[in-house]
């Protein structure tokens, strides 16, 4: 089970990898033989080649349009993906069982249709491995629990993840944990703020988070040094007994009747992490149990179009009980969403990707086109858009009865306002650009980000965005006509922590675009000074 929760963490980390950056460029399916681009390569490691390792390749940043693509490299180190569509990739290397796995083994290519990229190469470092046991002042084996690993470094720690059921003890409670950088390293076991193993409950009990060799104080923990390749074995952890888990409990009510609200909704969050479904009773009642001592809150739904504040609470040495969700009467917002002049559903599909907002209230938009905003709070409400997944949807306006409500929409508590109309528009207008710096090259994984704005259309809450490739070509895509500002120089993205960044000039410039025709640019960049590494 525990295995399980380890998967379920990687997912939901390339979920928030995915959300960190606007994306920029649109890969076509992978479903179209035309396209006809490929990639090819050696992986070594010590000059010499690593047959079996294999290649995947992802749409960066992530589209939804093609999930990872994958490769393997032959006898000789070689591998080769082809037939593969237009746009841009992060390429990657994994060998568990033999090396290291970090950001210096990542490459960000673009490819045009029907281009052959070769010489896209790897150079792999051993990694070393940390291994101990854990065990209770007994001596007795700790069973199935899960190992975090803390990489240090001069500025900041971090934990190491990867998806390994090495990870965790054995029935000897012993670990193994392999492929690791070389580096200075902290181990703990436990549950803590530290710790890998998010999660909100924690059972009756749980072991506190120990550090090697037996010490809860971070501070006092033991450091061990790993050499490139090597390995370190004895990094034993004794634990203390288990913690006692604690409870919070509470009532839903009516703020206005002051009587309980059986059958909502309700959820509660701490670390980072939330969890929301669970129904209160017929009571109103709802007992969150497995709690560490720490800050949570409890939060609860909008049926019937209430809404309330959520209710913050501390853990500390005993049960939490008397919390309260105190429900007030709102307002709801519904109706449907359209794309002026456009029927092909191909294109209507993609609205499911779209999210709406009424201020803090999120809604969804179902597959006929309607949604639903409950529980909105009196006063002016404005309605906006994300769109970032696929950027040719342009909020056009929001009426109702042919008046334009793109101001607000005032609402008292009890009503129901129906048959708002959200308008988008679908453009297809695209900027590719060229960004040149006279007599210098860009580290190796350092890339510029270009950031775009529609002039004239300041409220339309539109952020635009992209990087620049290896060879410093950049895209936008899905543009409405007008006139845009774009900016380069002053933002830089890098997968390589000990890249020298230059000091360059801040650049703009604007740039015309039709919709439904392509508009290119070059931005010519001027470095200032070479700053320092930190």
């Amino acid at each position: 089970m525990k295995r399980l929760v380890v998967l379920v963490v990687t997912f939901l980390l390339s979920l928030v990898a995915s959300s960190l950056t606007p994306a920029a460029v649109h890969s076509q399916p992978q479903t179209q033989p035309e396209a006809g681009a490929s990639i090819g390569g050696r992986v070594t490691l010590l000059g010499k080649p690593v047959p079996g390792a294999v290649v995947l390749m992802r749409a960066w940043p992530p589209t939804g349009a093609i999930q990872e693509i994958t490769g393997k490299t032959d006898a000789n180190g070689h591998y080769q993906i082809t037939n593969l569509p237009p746009g841009r990739y992060l390429v990657r290397v994994r060998a568990l069982s033999m090396v290291e796995e970090t950001d210096r083994y990542r490459a960000e290519i673009a490819l045009d249709r029907g281009e052959t990229r070769e010489n896209i190469d790897f150079t792999l470092i051993r990694g070393g491995a940390i291994t101990g046991r854990v065990s209770d002042a007994n001596g007795r084996p700790i069973v199935e629990e899960l190992i975090s690993v803390i990489a240090l470094s001069p500025n900041n720690h971090h934990a190491y993840y990867r998806e390994s059921q090495s990870m965790f003890t054995d029935d000897r409670g012993v670990y193994r944990v392999y492929g690791l950088p070389s580096g200075r390293y902290k181990v703990s076991v436990g549950a803590g703020a530290g710790s890998l193993y998010h999660r909100l409950d924690q059972g009756q009990s749980y072991y506190p988070q120990t550090y090697h060799p037996g010490v809860t104080d971070e501070s006092k923990a033991g450091v061990v040094e790993l050499a490139e390749g090597g390995e370190v074995s004895r990094v034993d952890i004794v634990v203390g007994g288990r913690a006692r888990s604690f409870e919070a409990s509470g009532r839903i009510i009516d703020a206005e009747t002051e009587k309980p609200q059986p059958g909502i909704n309700w959820g509660f969050g701490g670390n980072a992490m939330s969890t929301f479904g669970k129904k209160s009773d017929e009571k109103g009642g709802f007992k969150i149990t497995g709690l560490m001592p720490g800050r949570y809150s409890v939060f609860a739904g909008c049926e019937g179009d209430f809404y309330s504040d959520k209710v913050d609470f501390e853990v500390t040495d005993h049960d939490v009980t008397g919390l309260e969700i105190r429900r007030k009467r709102g307002a709801s917002i519904s109706g449907k969403v359209v794309v002026d002049g456009v029927s092909e559903p191909a294109v209507l599909s993609k609205l499911r990707e779209v999210s709406l907002s009424a201020g803090t209230v999120g809604s969804g938009i179902d597959p006929d086109g309607t949604y639903y905003f409950c529980g909105l709070r009196p006063g002016k409400i404005k309605i906006s858009a994300g769109t970032w997944l696929h950027p040719g949807f342009w909020l056009l306006r929001i009426e109702r009865d042919g008046v334009d409500l793109g101001r607000g929409i005032e609402v008292s508590p009890g009503d129901h306002v129906t048959d708002v109309r959200i308008v988008f528009s679908y453009a297809t207008g695209v900027i590719r650009g060229q960004v040149t710096i006279p007599g210098y090259d860009l580290p190796p994984g350092v890339r510029l980000q270009i950031s775009a704005v529609r002039l004239g259309q300041e409220d339309d809450n539109k952020h635009l965005s992209a990087h620049t490739d290896e060879r410093g070509r950049f895209t936008l895509e899905g543009l409405i006509s007008g006139e845009y500002e774009l900016t380069a120089g002053s933002v830089y993205l890098s997968s390589s922590p000990d890249a020298r960044l230059p000091e360059l000039q801040r650049v703009t410039q604007r740039v015309t675009v039709t919709n439904g025709t392509e508009s290119a640019v070059t931005l010519v960049l001027k470095v200032i000074e070479k700053r320092k590494a930190p």
